[in-house]
């Protein structure tokens, strides 16, 4: 094993161990020692944004990419680095989706989109989530019939009546398999948009949290 092997792996074996600082030295002396290690850049600029380092980890994630136009893990660390700034989240879903474009089953870009397209209420932060349950293959009851889910949820919060729900859920299922739910109730006028965005919100809110805490859910 050579020498920036060697450090490489300790790099990473302090990462694991949770020795921030340490790890962030040894993976310093990688790149000094070789300056076109693409993956210890990547691993310095997560480690730096954790360490709230926003512009050393951007810089990180930049000089990655300058090596290595397809490394995925530098177009998520930039993304991530967007996201954490005021105004940068636009930005931060054009990197997740660079990062998608080269691996779409990465579903820590998944996860990261869907949620900063729901911190700015787009409606597609419905269907990235479900990219995320989809390509990740996560089982769950929990998250599973998305469209019954939020039509029960329109039904709670008096939105939609529970016969035009039904009259819809019907014709998805048997005419319009393709389209979402709420894309249908909003061709027919059942419902304003500000409050189906409002519910898509509030229903993938609550999923998000579901899918990161069950505990008889798998990935496959």
């Amino acid at each position: 094993m050579d020498d920036g092997a060697g450090m490489m792996g300790e790099g990473i074996q302090r990462m694991d161990d949770g020795d921030t600082e340490g790890a962030i030295a040894a993976l310093r002396r990688v790149i000094a020692g070789n300056p076109r290690r693409t993956q210890a850049y990547c691993h310095l600029g997560h480690l730096l944004f954790d360490q709230q380092d926003i512009d050393s980890a951007e810089k990180a994630f930049r000089r990655a990419l300058d090596l290595d136009g397809d490394a995925v893990d530098a177009y998520y660390g930039l993304g991530r680095v967007y996201r954490k700034r005021p105004k940068g989240r636009v930005r931060a879903i054009q990197q997740f989706r660079s990062a998608l474009a080269r691996d779409p089953r990465h579903i820590e870009a998944l996860y990261e989109l869907a949620m900063t397209q729901l911190e700015l209420d787009d409606y597609d932060a419905k269907g990235s989530f479900e990219d995320l349950i989809r390509q990740g293959r996560i089982v769950n009851s929990a998250t599973l019939n998305h469209s019954r889910r939020l039509g029960q949820l329109l039904v709670s919060r008096r939105l939609v009546r529970r016969t035009d729900l039904e009259n819809v859920l019907h014709d998805q299922k048997t005419i319009q398999p393709d389209q979402r739910l709420g894309q249908l109730l909003l061709e027919r006028e059942l419902i304003a948009i500000e409050d189906l965005r409002a519910t898509i919100k509030a229903q993938l809110e609550e999923e998000i949290w579901e899918l990161f805490s069950w505990e008889d859910g798998e990935f496959r």
